[in-house]
């Protein structure tokens, strides 16, 4: 299904055309609230790996000095990334004419100032954190915690974690990428299909069948895959503690061997 939008003279245009988003098995009216849903998830994403890029950017938003300028000195010379990635989990909200801290944002400069002298020595430990493997949560374990509260505001992080959960309980607790999305595509084919996949024609024909099924073998190709979630998103929920493993660039991918596994899980679930 597509989307057909109208111009004020009266013209008619594909605003979003049909693709095979997966299996239909719902009403009209749900189908489509539910795939709108998920391309907004696919379509605001995070721009860079690391958590540390966009908590920074409330701290040097707030510092007298220019925000780009800040951020380029103490944590990452990308402050339109950082600034998107800030904005999608509600640490700031943009206007045409300016970015300013929402009140999640100014939560997280308070956690900041109650931990530091002023907003500089804040942004100092930011600084020493630049090019640490380490996982952010080992790394500043109170940052990382505050990280993994604030990922649970990502749409797709409560349904990912708990269809992990359910693999986990079903005893298939280290699942490859491909056998993940096999199951969430038994599950929320849709979603599955907007989130894990590039939006190609070429691809989604490579995977998906006419009936929106799956190809299997389509899914041992790392190409085939969104690379915000399976390396920007994926990093993110390793970094908050949330997954036992970093992500990867799909061309650097193997979705047998990635491994999608939750670090902490319920040995006893109801």
């Amino acid at each position: 299904m597509g989307v057909l939008g109208v111009a004020d003279d009266g013209t008619v245009i594909p605003a979003e055309v049909p693709r095979v988003v997966g299996n239909r098995a719902s009403s009209d009216a749900t189908a489509i609230r539910f795939q709108a849903t998920a391309q907004g998830v696919a379509n605001r994403n995070f721009p860079l790996n690391h958590p540390k890029n966009y908590f920074a950017y409330p701290l040097a938003l707030y510092h007298e000095d220019d925000t780009d300028a800040v951020l380029a000195d103490y944590v990452v010379d990308a402050a339109d990334s950082a600034r998107k990635g800030a904005a999608f989990l509600g640490l700031v909200e943009e206007w045409p004419d300016r970015v300013e801290l929402s009140p999640l944002g100014a939560e997280v400069l308070r956690f900041a100032l109650n931990r530091y002298d002023s907003v500089d020595d804040a942004l100092r430990a930011f600084e020493d954190w630049k090019g640490s493997p380490k996982r952010f949560c080992e790394l500043a374990p109170q940052w990382g915690e505050l990280t993994q509260r604030v990922m649970w505001s990502y749409p797709a992080t409560q349904l990912l974690v708990e269809e992990l959960q359910t693999m986990h309980r079903d005893r298939f607790p280290n699942p490859s990428l491909a056998d993940f999305v096999e199951w969430l595509h038994r599950h929320h084919s849709t979603f599955t299909v907007e989130l894990s996949l590039k939006g190609t024609e070429t691809v989604r024909s490579h995977v998906l069948k006419e009936s929106g099924g799956l190809r299997t073998e389509g899914l041992k190709d790392g190409n085939v895959f969104y690379s915000p979630t399976v390396f920007q998103l994926k990093a993110m929920l390793f970094h908050s503690g949330i997954l036992t493993e970093r992500g990867a660039e799909p061309h650097r991918l193997d979705p047998t061997t990635d491994r999608w596994a939750l670090r902490e899980p319920l040995e006893k679930f109801r």
